[in-house]
């Protein structure tokens, strides 16, 4: 008998590890870990991880209980290869979303780096958004095609007046097609209001009209905000068909037939045409280049495969951008790409990074963004 009870007593302890997860409003860190994670309907959990992000958003059961984020954390040094998803979950809102971020280990550090945590996609849209409230950040994004409209980022139709999505302090790197185009962010789903800030989207050669731009919205009652990033390539940079769009601090450089595009409300944007704010002076025909003079934009890198989008001295980007720590959240952040306080010097500087003598990596991870 005393052998009976005590087997029992070890197959109750042990269920746990059997039991499938519930994610819930307000739980987590929920964890991807492409290197160590296993998909199965137990994973998720700190210890057990799922091995991609599409698994933990699709297959593991969500419950509409609790309040707060549902945080995933991304991990692993492998490619996360499968094209992901987020789904429309029941009862999201500004006190119910969905976060996803890289952990500080495992977080880029301003340029891409492929023994971190990315969501690397073949012949597919990389990252398909359909769920209300959403941010997406620090993450890096890819992805190859083999045919057009196969996006890096892709945001559907959301609720009308009732949705946020936040996309900060992530690379976004186009597949580099020649023959098909894509969009880096396309905001193409109605109603979507979208909040970019801190992002690199470069990449993105000039193909046709119908496509290949860093950032583009079509949306019927759309609002996408672009602020302090770097967008580099496509045949239009910054394209708005329809919705409203604002852009601040952004440098859009190497496009063919346009930086800036369409229907725009510019504030101390820079660009390598004459698209560009016009005032103050000296941000149109800032040529994307590494030197840095008052016509060229001074990067560290622009080299195919290694690019490294950090300003130099002497670049008509620093100081030059305006201080947008008082507009409403989530557009009130106060640091840079990696974490790097704005500003350093008199003034703001315009695109993805905050130029410092002494630049260390200050993640702030996990800080919510949604108003």
């Amino acid at each position: 008998m005393r052998r009976l009870t005590l087997f029992l007593i070890l197959i109750a302890c042990a269920a746990p590890a059997w039991a499938t997860t519930t994610i819930t409003w307000g739980s987590g860190p929920w964890y991807v870990n492409t290197s160590t994670g296993s998909n199965n309907t137990s994973c998720g959990a700190v210890g057990s991880p799922c091995a991609s992000l599409n698994y933990i958003l699709n297959t593991i059961t969500w419950s509409n209980s609790g309040t707060g984020a549902a945080i995933i954390e991304c991990d692993g040094n492998a490619a996360d290869a499968t094209a992901a998803t987020v789904p429309a979950k029941t009862g999201t809102d500004p006190t119910h979303f969905i976060q996803i971020q890289t952990t500080g280990a495992n977080r880029h550090t301003g340029t891409w780096d492929a023994t971190k945590y990315r969501l690397a996609v073949a012949n597919a849209t990389a990252l398909i958004i359909n769920n209300d409230y959403t941010v997406i950040d620090g993450l890096q994004i890819t992805n190859s095609q083999n045919g057009n409209l196969q996006d890096v980022v892709r945001i559907g139709a959301l609720t009308n007046g009732a949705n946020q999505v936040v996309i900060s302090n992530s690379i976004l790197y186009g597949g580099g097609s020649g023959t098909y185009y894509q969009r880096g962010v396309a905001a193409n789903g109605n109603y979507a209001q979208v909040f970019l800030f801190n992002d690199l989207v470069y990449n993105f050669p000039s193909i046709s009209t119908s496509g290949s731009f860093p950032v583009y919205q079509s949306a019927t009652g759309g609002v996408l905000s672009v602020y302090s990033s770097t967008l580099i390539g496509g045949y239009y940079g910054l394209d708005n068909l329809t919705g409203t769009m604002t852009a601040k601090n952004v440098y859009a450089g190497g496009s063919t037939n346009g930086d800036y595009h369409g229907t725009i409300g510019l504030t101390t944007c820079a660009s390598s045409d004459a698209t560009g704010s016009s005032s103050p002076a000296g941000l149109r025909s800032v040529a994307v280049s590494t030197t840095a003079d008052s016509t060229h934009a001074g990067f560290t890198n622009i080299t195919g495969g290694s690019e490294n989008y950090l300003v130099k001295v002497g670049s008509p980007l620093v100081n030059t951008g305006t201080d947008t720590h008082g507009d409403a959240a989530p557009m009130n952040f106060t640091t840079d790409i990696i974490g790097i306080s704005r500003p350093q010097g008199a003034g703001w500087d315009i695109g993805a990074f905050e130029l410092s003598a002494g630049r260390t990596v200050h993640w702030l991870i996990g800080s919510g963004f949604i108003k």
